[in-house]
């Protein structure tokens, strides 16, 4: 889903950009009762009976929205460090070392690290079990 969006692709390719990437792992994404695109609003009760239509412009929004929930606009983040996400809801995240299951948790959701999956220049990507938003 990554590589889809004009988001990554701008903040990645802006002179001096210094990011980490929270990714959520293929098997977390695949469980989603709703796919990114297809945004948070809860349409009724009865919602499976109903065809939900998404125009494109909403698919995009919804998707851009999903992204920059799970983009830190900063690297390296140190552990405890509380910082906003990209997302508008200014929401403070930060991670801490979890010694008893030797990895990495981002807080307040506990939320695990399952890998250190790319190192680059400017940031890197953090595979995790869980979504954020």
């Amino acid at each position: 889903m990554l590589h889809d969006t004009e988001i990554v692709d701008d903040l990645l390719g802006k002179k001096g950009f210094q990011g980490l990437i929270l990714a959520p792992s293929n098997d977390i994404m695949n469980a989603l009762p709703k796919k990114p695109w297809e945004g948070n609003q809860i349409i009724s009760e009865s919602a499976d009976d109903q065809e939900v239509n998404i125009t494109a412009e909403q698919a995009d929004k919804n998707t851009e929205t999903f992204i920059k929930n799970h983009i830190v606009p900063q690297w390296p983040w140190s552990e405890g460090q509380k910082i906003a996400t990209l997302s508008t809801t200014n929401k403070q995240i930060w991670w801490e070392e979890d010694e008893k299951e030797q990895c990495r948790r981002i807080m307040p959701f506990g939320i695990k690290v399952v890998e250190v999956a790319q190192l680059a220049d400017n940031g890197e990507i953090w595979v995790i079990d869980g979504v954020l938003g």
